[in-house]
């Protein structure tokens, strides 16, 4: 009777593990609501733009500036330096594509994590207009600046020690 007991409090916890595929309605809810939550930085704006080139300094940056990269064109690539924790869009560079690695190579020496983002679809106002906002510069640092940690992470387990 002992044994039968543990056998069913370890399929019930066993239950609790694996959860039922969520419908689509609940997946869609579980990204608006990720665990950042949302309108975070409503009022944010953002620096212009100015234009960088190779030699020349990197942005003034905090230790938490994650850099949020978009592709404007085939011949432009631009790069905000967004401050989640300080609810701030720091600066904003444009580039060629040819000054970008040099410009990465900066960040990776100022130790600062970057990613890239879509550009904003055309016409998809609000929350873009065709530009990024503040906001969502904001909010694209706020996801990208764990993301390098997590997959440090799992990538550690493929090598146990």
């Amino acid at each position: 009777m002992k044994n039968r007991a543990i056998v069913l409090a370890l399929a019930a916890a066993a239950a609790c593990q694996a959860p039922a595929p969520p419908s689509t309605v609940e997946q869609t809810q579980a990204v608006i609501d990720d665990c950042y939550g949302v309108a975070n930085f409503c009022q944010a704006s953002k620096p212009g733009l100015s234009s960088w080139t190779t030699g020349d300094a990197f942005p003034q940056s905090t230790p938490s500036t994650v850099v949020v990269l978009v592709r404007k064109s085939a011949a432009v690539w631009e790069a905000y330096g967004a401050d989640s924790t300080l609810g701030k869009v720091m600066w904003s560079r444009s580039m060629k594509p040819g000054s970008l690695a040099a410009f990465l190579n900066l960040a990776d020496q100022g130790a600062l994590k970057y990613g890239g983002v879509r550009p904003p679809v055309g016409g998809a106002c609000p929350p873009e207009c065709g530009e990024p906002t503040g906001s969502f510069l904001l909010e694209a640092a706020k996801r990208i600046a764990p993301i390098d940690e997590q997959a440090r992470a799992a990538a550690a387990a493929c090598f146990p020690q």
